[in-house]
């Protein structure tokens, strides 16, 4: 026990010099100036961004040059619970100089607009994130890559980091058809749609059914964004969610018109099932959940995914199990 908590403080103390003394790293630093803007929960504010990246085996300095981004983007913190700690999660969004988003890649992953600098304040570990998302695209699946860096803000050393993609509707990330606010009708009304489960906050509905806790599942607008999203898409999704609930639920399994097999991939929340299991999630099903659908032309059904925030699974959690 003695030698455990003398481990224990060196690390500690470890950690509290390198956050005194921080100059530089082997992991690509994140460099942000918001130049007297205060970050706030929303809207985001402008703020300019720079990452050192002198490539691989190479340390990366304070005061090297702007290798890999260099330019304006929009931050705010982002999260529920999260918002309460010390050390945040923050939203990107990056932009030109007049404001007008723009699309960059970032350490080498695919160019977009909009990423996530997540703290990984409940996982110590920093792995329980970045291993689910590589274990799900080893599966077949889309899900967020992952890259570690070093944060400073201001000039002050905000600690270890994790830039990861944001779920999000796109050719290189959950790529479904796009829904337009002029889709309103035949095949186009028909996808895609990305829903989230959370807590029953912001637009959205409950599920006629009560999940495991004894309460319904809530499920959010989240593509289109419910600023966005039309009456009839709310409606055709509302309706096509039910309809596959109502099945799963009518305990006729006999009937192949009606069987919930025709509403959902299958294979998808098998998977779902398989990694949520694995992992002894204690999110799983219920927050931070993900399902999406494309467009009837494009397959048409209901999938599982993409998956997302791991933080407190692989025993990292006292409770539902975990």
């Amino acid at each position: 026990m003695k030698k455990i908590l003398s481990l224990l403080f060196l690390s500690l103390a470890f950690a509290y010099f390198k956050a005194q003394t921080f100059s530089s790293s082997n992991l690509p630093i994140v460099i942000i100036n918001t130049n007297g803007n205060n970050i706030m929960d929303d809207p985001k504010v402008a703020v300019d961004m720079g990452i050192i990246d002198n490539g691989p085996g190479n340390i990366n300095t304070i005061g090297d040059p702007f290798t890999d981004y260099n330019g304006n983007c929009g931050i705010e913190f982002r999260g529920n619970s999260t918002q309460g700690f010390d050390k945040k999660n923050y939203s990107i969004e990056l932009w030109t100089n007049l404001g007008a988003d723009t699309s960059a890649t970032l350490l080498g992953l695919p160019k977009e607009e909009d990423w996530i600098l997540h703290a990984s304040h409940v996982d110590k570990t920093f792995i329980r994130n970045a291993l689910s998302y590589n274990i799900w695209r080893e599966i077949g699946y889309w899900a967020a890559n992952t890259k570690y860096v070093e944060l400073v803000i201001d000039g002050d050393y905000r600690g270890l980091y994790i830039l990861m993609e944001k779920n999000k509707r796109d050719n290189d990330r959950v790529d479904i058809a796009k829904l337009d606010a002029d889709d309103n009708l035949g095949d186009s009304l028909t996808g895609g749609y990305i829903i989230r489960m959370d807590w029953p906050e912001g637009d959205g509905f409950f599920s006629n059914f009560n999940a495991q806790d004894g309460s319904p599942l809530y499920y959010q607008y989240y593509y289109p964004k419910s600023t966005k999203i039309t009456n009839p898409q709310k409606t055709y999704i509302q309706n096509y969610l039910q309809t596959f609930e109502n099945a799963v639920y009518s305990g006729n399994l006999q009937n192949l018109s009606t069987h919930y097999l025709n509403y959902i991939d299958l294979t998808t929340f098998a998977d779902l099932f398989i990694i949520n299991e694995l992992s002894r999630s204690v999110d799983a099903y219920k927050l931070s959940s993900y399902i999406y659908k494309d467009r009837i032309d494009n397959g048409g059904k209901l999938k599982a995914g993409p998956i997302w925030d791991f933080d407190l699974a692989y025993d990292n959690a006292a409770y539902c199990g975990g």
